[in-house]
């Protein structure tokens, strides 16, 4: 197994949810999905790492990860549902995927570094050229939002895959 009890896992996210500038008190569903998330790595023995306030959760866990890969730090678990987490995978580094269904229920699955190699074709670390290129939908756009990434015209992500595989980053492409 990749993780032994003891490892760390990092989780993007505030001890505090946001406040929704039209709410008072933050959303009961967000402190329910996040104390799951601290409860799910605490149950099997990991020790959450969370952002604090006023710093941004996917800064600090990139943070984290270098910092551990300073350290000598082997086995680090990012637990998102973030899909920009992927860039962090290398053989140290595995992403525990989350998605979130109705309330608070939330399943996960473990993406390594060669699982991504696998079904896109191109290293994680290519992740932000491979959005660049091809674009991104985020949830948060669906719902109307913030989080829609507009890629190259005429580039859809599987094209963007291809070239990425092909040719490298961004300015390679050009």
């Amino acid at each position: 197994s990749f993780l032994t009890e003891g490892d760390h896992v990092a989780i993007p996210g505030k001890l505090g949810p946001r406040v929704s500038p039209k709410r008072r008190r933050p959303s009961t569903i967000k402190r329910r999905r996040m104390q799951k998330r601290l409860d799910a790595v605490s149950d099997v023995g990991f020790r959450p790492v969370v952002a604090k306030r006023g710093y941004e959760a996917d800064d600090a866990v990139a943070s984290i990860v270098a910092m551990g890969a300073d350290a000598d730090i082997h086995n680090i678990a990012v637990a998102s549902a973030d899909a920009d987490m992927a860039s962090l995978l290398s053989a140290n580094v595995v992403w525990l995927r989350l998605k979130f269904g109705a309330g608070t229920s939330m399943k996960s699955s473990c993406v390594t570094y060669d699982d991504w190699l696998r079904e896109h074709g191109f290293s994680p670390s290519l992740y932000a050229d491979w959005v660049a290129l091809g674009g991104k939908r985020g949830s948060a756009a669906r719902r109307g939002g913030a989080g829609d990434i507009r890629g190259a015209d005429g580039v859809t992500p599987k094209v963007a895959a291809e070239l990425v595989a092909r040719f490298g980053g961004v300015e390679a492409c050009l």
